[in-house]
């Protein structure tokens, strides 16, 4: 248990990508992995049909992995894209 939201949602959607400074991305990165290790935990003997809370209402834990799917896809490409712009390297 981490005792709340990770980030004030008072300071806008973007705060806790705009905000964080370089020194703190290794605790950054440790949260990110015990969250994980704890959504994982949470929901793995639960079926997919299962109503999760969320901050727009309930949504089927399917529904949340195949997000969390198409959101990975998605950061994975504008990667890509970061690191094209720095070495110049296309997939051929």
């Amino acid at each position: 248990d981490f005792g709340g939201p990770m980030y004030d949602a008072g300071l806008g959607k973007d705060a806790d990508f705009e905000d964080i400074q370089a020194e703190d991305a290794p605790a950054a990165v440790e949260r990110l992995r015990a969250e994980s290790r704890l959504a994982k935990q949470a929901a793995a003997d639960l079926p997919w049909d299962s109503l999760v809370p969320s901050r727009d209402g309930d949504l089927s834990l399917r529904f949340v992995h195949v997000h969390m799917i198409g959101e990975y896809a998605r950061h994975n490409g504008h990667a890509d894209l970061c690191r094209q712009a720095i070495d110049g390297v296309t997939a051929s």
